[in-house]
C-alpha cells in the first residue's frame, strides 16, 4: 500500500499579494510606495500573503490503496518572503487549519478528524511549515527546506516551488504573484496511519 500523502500545496501561495495592501489599511503608517512595474525584479524583498480567495491547498492519498482521494483544506494562512535578485534568502510560513479538511463525503471528514489513528483534530488542530533554507536553481524553481508539524510531530522535509509568475494586478490593482509548489511526506513518519 502507497504510504503517501502528497499535500500538494498546489499553488499553495497562488495570487500572494504584496502586504503593502496591510500597510495601506493604517494611514498613521502609511507611507508613499513607489509605482511598481509588471517585472519580476520589481518584487525586491517583499512579504507576501496568502489570498484566501485565490489559494488552494489540496492533498492525494491512495485510499486503502486504491484509487487516489484528492481533498483540500479550506482555512489556511501563510506568508512567503522573496526576493528574485537573491532567492537564496527565500523563506515561508504555513499554517493550516485541520478542521477545515473536505474531501467530498461528510463522514469520511469526520472520520478523519475525530480518530487518533487520522489527524485527532481535538489534540493537535494545526499542520505548520516554517522553513529554515531556500535552495534557488537556475530556472527560477526553488525549493525551501523546513519544519513540518502534523499531530505535533516535527521533521524536516522539503517543499519545491515552479518558477513564481511575474506581478500582476487582481480587481482592485492589488499586486499579485502566483507561487505553486507541493511536499510528498509518509503520513505514517506523523503518525497519520488510518
Amino acid at each position: 500500500m502507497l504510504r503517501y500523502v502528497c499535500i500538494a500545496i498546489i499553488v499553495l501561495l497562488t495570487a500572494c499579494q504584496s502586504d503593502d495592501r496591510v500597510r495601506e489599511a493604517n494611514p498613521e503608517e502609511s507611507q508613499p510606495t513607489a509605482v511598481r512595474s509588471f517585472n519580476p525584479g520589481s518584487l525586491v524583498g517583499h512579504h507576501y500573503f496568502m489570498d484566501e480567495q485565490h489559494s488552494y491547498l489540496g492533498f492525494k492519498i491512495k485510499y486503502f490503496g486504491y484509487s487516489p482521494v484528492r481533498g483540500r483544506f479550506d482555512v489556511f494562512d501563510g506568508t512567503l518572503f522573496y526576493d528574485p535578485e537573491y532567492p537564496a534568502a527565500t523563506s515561508a510560513t504555513v499554517f493550516i487549519d485541520v478542521s477545515s479538511i473536505h474531501t467530498g463525503q461528510e463522514r469520511r471528514d469526520e472520520d478523519l478528524l475525530r480518530e487518533d489513528t487520522w489527524f485527532d483534530a481535538v489534540d493537535h488542530p494545526y499542520i505548520s511549515f516554517y522553513s529554515t533554507e531556500a535552495i534557488p536553481y537556475e530556472n527560477g524553481s526553488f525549493d525551501l527546506i523546513g519544519e513540518i508539524t502534523v499531530k505535533g510531530i516535527s521533521r524536516m522535509d522539503t517543499l519545491s516551488f515552479d518558477r513564481p509568475t511575474d506581478i500582476s494586478r487582481d480587481w482592485a490593482e492589488n499586486e499579485q504573484v502566483d507561487f505553486s509548489g507541493k511536499m510528498t511526506i509518509d503520513r505514517q513518519d506523523f503518525e497519520v496511519f488510518g
